[in-house]
């Protein structure tokens, strides 16, 4: 067994946040990790990033494309869950970018324009 005192991975953490998960409030370098517990908020947490990340929404001001964006959980269930999410925003956004109020404030705390709507939608 490996002496913990010479591993290069931080412990994990001793107890999950008090309050919901935020993320993206600057711009992503590298990585974000989010580690919190159920019910914390974590894929709604990371589907706004996600989404914020693809619309340029992300301080960046350019957005993404999805192969470009990496997004990773611990189960099939909870990435098949993100997914449907993500589907059903961008859906919604396509037609009416004022239809998710998430998007609307991030665009006006960032002073960017909401994206456009899409003809094909």
């Amino acid at each position: 067994m490996a002496d913990d005192s010479t591993s290069t991975n931080p412990p994990p953490p001793a107890s999950d946040p008090a309050g919901p998960v935020e993320i993206g409030t600057e711009p992503v370098r590298d990585n974000e990790v989010v580690v919190a517990g159920a019910g914390t908020g974590k894929t709604h947490t990371l589907v706004n990033a996600y989404l914020f990340t693809l619309l340029g929404l992300d301080r960046s001001g350019e957005p993404k494309a999805p192969h470009r964006v990496l997004a990773i959980t611990f189960t099939d269930k909870a990435a098949a869950e993100m997914r449907r999410r993500v589907a059903l925003r961008l859906g919604a956004l396509a037609r009416n970018p004022n239809s998710d109020p998430f998007v609307v404030e991030r665009a006006r705390e960032l002073g960017l324009p909401l994206p456009a709507p899409s003809l094909a939608a």
